[in-house]
């Protein structure tokens, strides 16, 4: 924490009879410079401290002092260390799922949501055999596997990854194989149905626009190739071999992956039935059917 930051923090803890309103502007001003959802973090710091919800938080308004040597240190790890509050806490939130999330694997994102959203309502009351490919934190096949009929697997390179997955999938009670595979080189000529993928897509050159935040996850999560593009080319082309005739792959992607992927060898052998794109009127996902 910058020597300003910690001065405004011990001034703080020397106030008797701190309450929580208090505390809860001085957290907005901390976190703001190192975050546009500085309300938000500072919501969540609070509700992980004192254990209970921020609305009732708010309107309690209790004195705090006993719990500062605690938030200082979430907060000189959250302002100076740049660790996000999903790493501090060891938790993320997805599709209504609470989550365990660590260092070794990929912070879920809302972004992911839709494209499974998409997913769920594409499929809902059809059995399919289904693979989410690149797990990681396990959240897209704990979602899967608690509303698609069929059977599905799911998969990552890392050991690392997989034992988070089994972490949240056992929480949940939601039994789906878990395959360590170096993308679909493991898996048998036409034998999935689905194929549901969010692999890395940022370029190595775009390593300096990224902040200390995003760069704590793993890099292997992170970026597809030179460009960005590789991985989702590679994924395309071996999931020819284990889409049956007609199956599908619905994969997370940027506008220019999206770009670079259409101009593939193997785009041809698909059909694109789907660009999937969020509320802000961005593209988050593709469809694509393997032709017949």
């Amino acid at each position: 924490m910058s020597t300003s930051l910690l001065r405004s923090f011990l001034k703080l803890r020397k106030k008797r009879n701190l309450r929580l309103r208090e505390l809860y502007s001085y957290l907005i001003g901390v976190i703001s410079q190192v975050s546009q959802e500085a309300k938000a973090e500072a919501k969540w710091i609070i509700e992980e401290v004192f254990e209970n919800k921020f609305d009732f938080l708010i309107l309690e308004n209790p004195e705090v002092s006993k719990e500062l040597s605690r938030i200082h240190t979430i907060v000189e790890r959250r302002v100076k260390d740049r660790i996000p509050l999903q790493y501090i806490f060891k938790k993320a939130f997805f599709f209504g799922f609470e989550l365990y999330v660590d260092e070794r694997v990929l912070i879920p994102r809302y972004d992911t949501e839709v494209v499974v959203e998409y997913v769920l309502n594409t499929f809902n009351g059809k059995v399919v055999r289904w693979l989410d490919l690149g797990t990681g934190s396990g959240a897209i096949a704990l979602v899967l596997g608690k509303h698609l009929n069929g059977f599905g697997v799911a998969s990552d390179l890392s050991m690392d990854a997989l034992r988070v997955a089994r972490r949240n999938l056992t929480k949940y009670g939601v039994k789906v194989p878990l395959l360590r595979a170096d993308v679909l080189s493991a898996f048998k000529d036409s034998c999935f149905d689905l194929i549901v993928a969010n692999p890395p897509y940022i370029s190595y050159k775009e390593r300096s626009n990224l902040s200390p935040e995003v760069l704590s996850e793993p890099p292997s999560a992170l970026f597809g190739g030179e460009f960005g593009h590789e991985l989702s080319e590679r994924i395309l082309s071996e999931s020819l071999r284990v889409l049956v005739p007609g199956g599908s792959i619905i994969i997370e992607t940027s506008p220019m992956c999206f770009e670079a992927l259409q101009r593939s060898e193997k785009w041809n052998f698909f059909i694109l039935t789907k660009e999937i794109y969020d509320l802000s009127g961005e593209l988050r996902g593709i469809h694509l059917v393997r032709k017949s």
